[in-house]
This record gives structure tokens, sequence and C-alpha cells, in this order.
């Protein structure tokens, strides 16, 4: 089963970084950015080292959780999250950026997963954190889920507001018909699917 928790984040690596280099090719000049997201990747890195290299096994113990029933909840889940992803970014297509950014070229996207939460990548990948957290025991995966929510907490709102600002009403009705992350029952996606 460890096999396939590290198949589905080789796939969202290749996902991401391959789907990014190809979309930058293609990408015309950004109209708007906001490149300081890109920071607290950096950020998140470090403290996601330190936690792994630097604090003791023995620390995590108390936090330790294992048994079959969360190694094959956490396997369900990690697929889940990486097939969300790898979905997600299919259908952003040229449009997906490693920093908040609006092209000349691009479009408010709501069909797809973005029908179910406005930030499906970042649902995706929630669930895959949080999949590998539970096959591995919890333990020192507890803080890096953490580490995970607030650094994707912060990528969103800088969307959020970026967003807003290009396409306000637009994205006033979308996000009023659809959630950020977490997806609601019977969630009806929007009118104009684009």
């Amino acid at each position: 089963m460890r096999d396939v928790i590290w198949a589905c984040w080789a796939i969202v690596v290749v996902t991401l970084i391959g789907g990014g280099l190809k979309a930058q090719l293609r990408r015309s000049r950004p109209l708007m950015q906001n490149p300081r997201t890109s920071l607290v990747w950096v950020i998140y890195g470090v403290i996601i080292g330190l936690v792994v290299q630097v604090v003791p096994r023995r620390v995590w113990t108390p936090l330790s959780v294992t048994g079959p029933e969360f190694q094959a909840a956490g396997v369900v889940l990690a697929l889940v999250g990486s097939l969300w992803i790898v979905w997600s970014r299919q259908t952003l297509g040229p449009q997906f950026t490693e920093a908040p950014t609006i092209g000349a070229d691009h479009h408010l996207i709501t069909r797809g997963p973005y029908g179910i939460t406005r930030h499906p990548i970042y649902s995706g990948a929630l669930c895959l954190v949080t999949g590998t957290m539970m096959f591995s025991g919890f333990g020192q995966w507890v803080p890096i889920l953490i580490a995970t929510a607030g650094v994707l907490w912060i990528k969103l709102r800088a969307e959020e507001r970026l967003l807003s600002h290009v396409y306000p009403a637009e994205y006033a009705q979308y996000r009023a018909l659809v959630p950020a992350l977490i997806p609601r029952a019977r969630c009806r996606p929007p009118a104009a699917q684009q």
C-alpha cells in the first residue's frame, strides 16, 4: 500500500510541474499577478524540512495512531486527492499558474471540478496530505497537514482577491453558489458554464 501512496505523490508532482512548464511555454503575458505567494511555498518547504529532519521521532509517538483501517482509509483519500488534483489541473489547461495570475487570454473556469469547489486543486492537496497522514499513522504528518492547510489558505485568499477584482460580478455569483474547499451536498454549478 505504501507504493500506492508514493504513486499518488508522483502523479501529482508530474502533473503540476510538467503541466506547469507546458502551460508556462504557451502562456501570454499576465495582466495581473500576485507573485508573493511563491515565497510562502519556500517557507512551507523549510518548515516541512525542519519537522521531518530535526524533530526526533519520539516526539511524534503520542500523536501516532496506526491500524489497517486507518491505512486503508488513508490510501483511498490519497487516491481521491491525487485524481482530484489531476482532473482540476487538466480542466485549467494553459491557465494553470504557480502564483495567482490573470492573463489576457484567461477566463473564469466554473466547469468540472470548479463547479464543485472553487479551489479543487487545494481540496485535492488536503485530501492527499490527510490520506498520507492516516496511512503513516499521523505522528509527524499532523504539523505537516496544519502547515499545508495554512499555506493553501494564504494562497486561496490571494486568488480570491485577484479573481474578485478581475471578474467582480461573475465571481461574486460563482462564490455564492460554489464552496471554496469542501463540496456541499447537491452543490449546483453556476448556470453559465465555460
